[in-house]
């Protein structure tokens, strides 16, 4: 890379004015590295790609009307990349439209995803001796060639900035509703960095939202998730209840051909009371027990654990299904309900038998 320097031609031609002239290797410093998502390099850089200059204009830092802050907030400005060029050293230059003045030497050239393409070096002069710069014609040493030009001196392009862990961090945490860590590092920041006006006003913002907390939005996402998991978790235990009820249902044929297996099951009559009697049929060998009274009966009926018990109601099984469940809790391992009942047997086309006199 070049040093570059000041040059005149004649008055009656185009000149170029260079606001900087990069330091040689000898002299080189250490500088803090730019953001961290930002990557030096322009190899994908195109004609046309948005650029944005930063740096500190002279017209801006000596503005009358502008306070003593404009020394140190950076200046913005937006264009594009215009054209590829040669300098007079046949080294690459990028040409870009974004306006630049004195004071913007050594600015880095962004693109718009934050990586840096190169660095602001020289502008254009209108013609005279008092010419001034011409806007649309400013040029760009390209990343890589600074890169080269580095190489080898004591400046690290991998060194993270003390400055921008605690920046970022702080920015990270601010906007993460942790004003107090953010406010720490900010500071932090601050003191490795005086006096700049975007700390300043995080400060400030931080210190505001510490003594007013703003009042937090209703968190629906998190609400929302635990309703549907609710919903969920409750559609699994009714399907679940589901699948286990119909493991225990028994159609008509299945009674008849576990009846004439050889094991006969305990066939129970567990309608209520007042149907029970209103009825003149029952299933053939079913026993007749009182669901109020189902233990003692039980016991007066010599029904063991061991043995199959099924019982039956009428098409809603509703009392099948309540003393189906007592009897599992009492240690009856194979239970069954007759799937529809008395109602359900006869649907079947099966015939039923008269209740004994007086049951």
């Amino acid at each position: 890379m070049p040093a570059w320097s000041s040059s005149r031609r004649s008055s009656s031609s185009w000149r170029t004015g260079f606001v900087s002239r990069p330091r040689s290797k000898s002299t080189a410093r250490r500088s803090a590295p730019g953001p961290e998502r930002g990557s030096c390099r322009d190899e994908n850089a195109k004609i046309g790609d948005p650029i944005h200059i930063l740096g500190f204009p002279g017209v801006v830092l000596t503005h009358e009307l502008l306070n003593s802050t404009a020394k140190v907030e950076a200046s913005v400005t937006n264009g594009a990349v215009s054209g590829f060029k040669q300098d007079v050293q046949n080294q690459p230059v990028i040409q870009t439209d974004a306006p630049a003045a004195w004071g913007n030497s050594g600015g880095p050239a962004v693109n718009a995803q934050g990586d840096i393409v190169g660095v602001l070096t020289f502008v254009s002069l209108a013609p005279g001796a008092e010419g001034s710069i011409v806007q649309g014609f400013n040029f760009i040493i390209p990343a890589d060639a600074v890169k080269e030009f580095l190489r080898g001196t004591k400046v690290d392009l991998g060194e993270r900035s003390p400055f921008n862990e605690k920046w970022f961090s702080g920015l990270r945490k601010f906007f993460g509703d942790d004003w107090s860590g953010a406010l720490e590092d900010i500071k932090a920041a601050d003191r490795l960095q005086p006096e700049f006006p975007d700390l300043r006003r995080l400060m400030t913002e931080a210190g505001d939202k510490i003594k007013n907390p703003p009042p937090r939005p209703f968190p629906w996402r998190p609400v929302g998730g635990a309703v549907v998991l609710l919903i969920v978790g409750a559609a699994v235990v009714v399907v679940f209840q589901r699948m286990r009820w119909d493991r225990l249902r028994m159609n008509p044929a299945d009674l008849l051909r576990l009846s004439s297996g050889g094991m006969q099951p305990a066939l129970l009559d567990v309608r209520d009371s007042m149907l029970y009697r209103a009825s003149p049929y029952r299933v053939p060998g079913a026993v007749r027990v009182n669901p109020d009274q189902l233990e003692s009966e039980l016991v007066a009926r010599g029904i063991d654990r061991a043995r199959t018990v099924v019982t039956c109601c009428i098409a809603d099984e509703r009392n099948s299904a309540r003393v189906a469940r007592r009897l599992l809790a009492l240690g009856y391992s194979e239970v069954h309900v007759l799937k529809g009942g008395l109602g359900g047997w006869a649907q079947a086309g099966l015939p039923l038998e008269p209740k004994p006199l007086g049951d």
